[in-house]
């Protein structure tokens, strides 16, 4: 408890240094969902430690408490996984094909990295590069479940450090819970979001396996590390498919209509696509991927407006799908 209030002493005087305007009472209560008493306690501990806090009356007649400019600077620093977190916003809003706001992020990251001393660079390198190349980014549309953010760091920390870790895991389709040893190799990010790990004594079918966040309700951190298959690329993983279920890659040809084609031309349907204008002014794109499922369901969204050339199995599981949501 004496650590958190620490720590949110810390947070409160960053806030105050963060805000031109300043925080009023009920603004620190709102930051840390705090009594008023409580945030009145944190707010005089802020002004105790950094005397040259100053209050400000707002427009509204409320008192607005920050510290000037330079006060705490040198209490700033940035951690592998807020560096990490940067890039992998600035990935997500280009797959979403929000170019400019991605540049933007981009930019950012820079201006903070400059902000970062040599010394503490070449400390903070190595976690971003391992959380980066970690941390893959599949979007789909749909709803977020939700998990538990103490054991994503608590997985993120394992992957930077490559330690084993047992998992209490919840499988959704048999309703039971198994406690399962594995080698975290990364985070992939969708939907729903998922640890990519390699679960040591079972190498039948793919090397590297999938584990829902929500569904994991423990970890625990062992002191065995293991050694990366320097042979395994989780960008490569994840390509594997056209969203999170793996699945044998194959040839995939969909062909968009006249009307269509300039909206599909727009899309970037997986990193592997090729697409080919049509003489009657359709566009045909081509791709090698699994998730036929989830192909499907990208597929309702064009209507009559495509058409799909092969696989057979994937025209077969589209029509299976189109009986049943009519029926």
């Amino acid at each position: 408890m004496r650590q958190e209030n620490a720590i949110r002493i810390l947070r409160l005087a960053l806030a105050m240094r963060g805000s031109a305007g300043g925080l009023s009472l009920d603004d620190m209560q709102r930051m840390f969902d705090i009594t008023e008493r409580t945030a009145h306690r944190l707010r005089n501990a802020v002004i105790e430690l950094f005397p040259s806090a100053e209050v400000i009356v707002g427009p509204d007649q409320r008192r607005y408490w920050r510290l000037p400019r330079g006060t705490a600077d040198k209490m700033v620093e940035f951690s592998p996984e807020e560096l990490a977190a940067l890039d992998t916003a600035r990935r997500t809003l280009q797959q979403t094909g929000h170019a400019e706001t991605a540049r933007m992020i981009e930019q950012v990251a820079a201006k903070l990295h400059s902000l970062i001393s040599p010394s503490m660079a070449r400390r903070l390198d190595p976690d971003v590069e391992a959380l980066v190349e970690a941390e893959g980014v599949a979007l789909r549309p749909g709803p977020r479940p939700d998990y538990d953010r103490n054991i994503l760091q608590e997985l993120r920390q394992a992957i930077k450090g490559c330690l084993t870790v047992q998992l209490s895991y919840r499988y959704r389709w048999r309703g039971q819970v198994s406690e399962l040893e594995v080698q975290p190799y990364g985070i992939l990010f969708g939907s729903r979001h998922y640890l990519i790990a390699h679960r040591p004594g079972q190498t039948a079918g793919p090397y590297l396996r999938l584990y829902s966040l929500p569904e994991i309700d423990r970890v625990v951190l062992t002191d065995r590390s293991f050694e990366r298959d320097k042979s395994l690329s989780i960008k490569d993983f994840c390509q594997r498919s056209f969203g999170i279920f793996q699945e044998e890659p194959r040839r995939i040809v969909w062909r968009f209509s006249a009307i269509a084609a300039r909206d599909a031309a727009a899309f970037n349907f997986h990193p592997t696509q090729r697409i080919r204008p049509l003489p009657d002014g359709g566009l045909e794109v081509e791709f090698t991927a699994g998730g036929l499922l989830e192909m499907c369901w990208h597929l309702f969204t064009w209507g009559k407006n495509v058409e799909i050339v092969e696989p057979a199995a994937l025209r077969e599981l589209y029509a299976r799908c189109l009986s049943q949501a009519v029926g």
